[in-house]
């Protein structure tokens, strides 16, 4: 029965239907350099600020996609990080104003 799946069987759903829509949109070569940058943050050899920055980028400067490979993750350390460093960054867009960035 669909409503008795545990709640990690869910989540790991929701990513790998996330990733099929990511690959779909980014094409492969794009899709490649984010799964690269996402491994390295996962295990430790990218710092978050450097994922974000360069997710951002690859996925035109929408944090939604990036949050929601996140939530899939079984590393909760790693989810929140993300979701403080996220959090950070949109509260300092906030107080700079919208396109008063980098003077």
């Amino acid at each position: 029965q669909a409503g008795a799946a545990p709640r990690r069987s869910s989540a790991e759903g929701r990513g790998k239907g996330l990733l099929g829509r990511l690959k779909a949109q980014l094409g492969p070569a794009t899709f490649g350099e984010l799964k690269s940058i996402c491994r390295a943050w996962q295990t430790g050899d990218l710092a978050v600020q450097a994922l974000y920055d360069e997710a951002l980028q690859l996925l035109g400067g929408d944090a939604g996609p990036l949050l929601e490979l996140a939530a899939s993750l079984p590393n909760q350390g790693k989810r929140e990080e993300l979701q403080r460093w996220h959090a950070s960054r949109a509260g300092a867009r906030v107080k700079q104003g919208p396109g008063r960035g980098g003077r």
